[in-house]
């Protein structure tokens, strides 16, 4: 707080600095100090270096002006005969007030930018915070995911070893049996051999004579002929186990991650496109199908699926001919049949990526986003959220690149939908 110079017995707050008298007054004081022009007041100045700044240090003035052309504070004196002689001036008090008014339209402005930026990161932090909340949640279905992958690898390796178990008990079995007349062989003849080697070391013509008459003849009781015809292992059917068994946990896996069976549906389907048979491809088809005429159908170069999305998480992939035109995206069934109003992307209606004119684009609504220096697709990855209104489309190289998420809130049932022109796109999933 500024105090009064002139208050000697009680500390009073001053409310003006007189810059000539280097003084600051109380309303007491300042109603009998000198009111001549000389006498410029100002608000109350604590420091006296700061008392010194408010007088002319060429005149010795109190600086009762502000020159608009130099943008300084000046005396009555450098306004007449100084350098600042025939400048525009103003009283310090009017430029003052200017300055505040420009001061507080600038504080307005950096005020509003503020408030602005404010709401800004709050987004952004609401956002990074939604992200990391997605991030936990993907997190937790990996690990439910892979422990249950693990859980039936686990399950599958258990059936194949044991299986393995039984099938080498199948075939080693009758072993057993065999080995031990085998030895049993083996004994009777090392027998006999011992015998026919002691009568060949005898000398005695007699004993050699009679004792060894009919030996030639002498045999094992058990026939030398026991032959096991063994078997091999049956990898065969241990492979075949493992590939059906894995096959189905694969299965199991693509149905948890909401990967979809789509099948073309030819009620949709228009006369210049044509279904393979398993309803997997659409190629674009200079023959006229001639198929039959009903409000379903397309009038020109498009299809849809026979199935329906109107909750869940779904993928898909679709693969793409080398030439050609298409487009490949989800369509509500209400869209239109013909028109322009038809073409997928064109209407408010659909969410689809597009290549044509060499170029790639999502587009939705007649807009459309161009990808600049960017390769076609051959190979495209779809995943669907419903409940979450978001559709993503996937560039299917090595690493796979995210090209566009669309989002949305979906008021209806959710068809697969593709366009083709002088070219095939084939449901890969």
């Amino acid at each position: 707080m500024v105090t009064c110079n002139y208050c000697i017995y009680s500390v009073r707050p001053a409310v003006k600095t007189c810059l000539l008298c280097e003084a600051s007054l109380c309303q007491q004081h300042l109603q009998v100090h000198s009111q001549s022009p000389e006498h410029v007041m100002s608000i109350p100045l604590n420091f006296v270096g700061r008392l010194r700044n408010f007088k002319c240090s060429i005149h010795n003035e109190a600086k009762q002006y502000y020159c608009l052309k130099d943008n300084v504070c000046i005396c009555k004196s450098c306004s007449m005969a100084g350098k600042h002689k025939g400048h525009q001036v103003e009283l310090l008090d009017e430029a003052m007030e200017r300055r505040m008014k420009d001061l507080r339209k600038l504080l307005e402005i950096m005020t509003s930018k503020k408030s602005r930026i404010d709401k800004r990161v709050q987004r952004l932090v609401q956002q990074r915070e939604e992200v990391q909340d997605r991030a936990t949640v993907v997190t937790q279905r990996v690990a439910v995911l892979f422990n249950d992958v693990r859980r039936q690898l686990d399950e599958l390796e258990r059936k194949l070893v044991q299986e393995i178990s039984a099938e080498k008990a199948r075939i080693t079995g009758p072993f057993a049996h065999l080995i031990h007349q085998l030895q049993m062989q083996q004994q009777e003849l090392s027998q006999s051999i011992a015998k026919m080697e002691d009568h060949i070391n005898l000398s005695d013509p007699l004993t050699i004579l009679t004792e060894t008459n009919g030996m030639e003849c002498l045999e094992p009781k058990h026939g030398e002929n026991l032959i096991y015809d063994m078997e091999d292992m049956d990898e065969g059917l241990i492979s075949a186990m493992f590939h059906r068994s894995f096959n189905e946990i694969m299965e199991t896996i693509k149905t948890s991650q909401g990967s979809s069976d789509l099948l073309l549906d030819v009620e949709t389907a228009a006369n210049d496109v044509y279904l393979s048979g398993d309803k997997k491809t659409v190629s674009w088809s200079k023959i006229n199908q001639r198929r039959q005429k009903q409000a379903t159908r397309f009038k020109n170069l498009q299809v849809l699926s026979t199935r329906s999305f109107t909750f869940g998480r779904h993928y898909w992939e679709v693969q793409s001919s080398e030439s050609g035109e298409w487009i490949m995206g989800v369509s509500y069934p209400s869209v239109e049949r013909k028109g322009a109003q038809s073409v997928f992307g064109s209407n408010n209606k659909s969410w689809c990526l597009a290549w044509k004119d060499k170029k790639l684009s999502v587009v939705h609504d007649h807009k459309a986003k161009h990808f600049l220096n960017l390769f076609p697709c051959h190979k495209v990855g779809i995943y669907l959220d419903y409940e979450g209104g978001r559709l993503s489309f996937y560039k299917l190289d090595d690493p796979i690149r995210h090209l566009h998420t669309f989002t949305a809130n979906f008021s209806e049932p959710l068809l697969a939908a593709f366009s083709v022109q002088r070219g095939w796109l084939r449901i890969k999933t």
